[in-house]
């Protein structure tokens, strides 16, 4: 697989990770889905950075994209 478009959420979790790293093993990550910052109470982006912080060098090529997408071409 080449690309992968995969929600941030799952990288908060050891599983979620693995699927990633060890099944699917996409050529890049696109990580997406984050909740805007005044409606996100779990904090979840700044979590997933933070994961990312650690574990990022054994993930795929990954962006993240933080900012709602209006058009994929």
């Amino acid at each position: 697989m080449d690309y992968l478009f995969y929600n941030g959420h799952h990288l908060l979790h050891p599983e979620g990770r693995a699927l990633v790293q060890e099944t699917i093993k996409p050529k890049h990550m696109f990580i997406q889905h984050f909740p805007d910052s005044d409606a996100d109470p779990f904090q979840l982006k700044r979590r997933v950075m933070n994961k990312l912080k650690i574990y990022g060098e054994t993930l795929p090529a990954y962006t993240v994209l933080d900012h709602p997408m209006t058009k994929i071409i």
